[in-house]
């Protein structure tokens, strides 16, 4: 009995107040702001401008020319990369064939997460790896500071000639140790590989194939 007049005086306060039954019982809307964890769409990000198509890839690939015409060296575009350890191996590549170039410059325009292109910079400037590569510097420059993220390369043919001119042994063992310290320090810190934890564990169960 007592819920049909509580009923019955919300209804009548509708009715004298102009609205309906449904009225009264509308919830108030609510707009919840900064919930949204969708990155907001940016047409001038690169990776988003190499998708429009071939034409709109050139004239980014032109504004990076431009951009980088104090560098004095040709860009190695490679606009079909999208993951870090593909450009990673692209990067170790012209390290590798190096030769009598004084510079490389790389631009990896559609990488899905370009923070990690600095990141193998940051260990690429360590003194172990200008050391056993023979490196003279190492600069990043990511969008919007540059139209398409890019990793430009000095080499220092002095201390590459130096580090041929070593004793076989210690190259190798030099290598060896670069090699475990950027697994430790780039490849499992950054989770850049979902095989590799360490440079003596997977980061998965490979016991199957001899991996602990």
């Amino acid at each position: 009995m007592h819920h049909q007049v509580h009923f019955a005086l919300i209804f009548a306060i509708s009715i004298f107040a102009g609205g309906s039954i449904i009225e009264a019982f509308q919830f108030p809307k609510v707009k919840f702001v900064g919930l949204s964890t969708a990155e907001k769409y940016d047409e001038n990000e690169p990776k988003n401008r190499v998708k429009k198509g071939l034409e709109e890839a050139a004239l980014l690939k032109q504004s990076l020319e431009k951009h980088c015409n104090k560098n004095d060296a040709l860009i190695r575009w490679e606009p079909q990369i999208t993951e870090s350890y593909e450009a990673a191996q692209v990067i170790f590549q012209e390290v590798a064939q190096s030769g009598n170039k004084r510079r490389c410059l790389v631009s990896f325009p559609s990488l899905t997460r370009p923070a990690d292109l600095d990141k193998l910079s940051t260990v690429l400037q360590s003194s172990k790896c200008k050391q056993l590569l023979g490196l003279d510097s190492v600069e990043c420059e990511l969008y919007p500071s540059s139209p398409a993220p890019y990793i430009h390369i000095k080499f220092d043919r002095s201390v590459a000639g130096d580090a041929m001119a070593d004793d076989h042994s210690d190259v190798t063992e030099n290598a060896a140790s670069a090699t475990k310290g950027w697994l430790k320090e780039f490849l499992g810190k950054y989770r850049l590989c979902p095989y590799t934890s360490s440079a003596s564990r997977a980061a998965v169960g490979l016991a199957s194939v001899g991996v602990p």
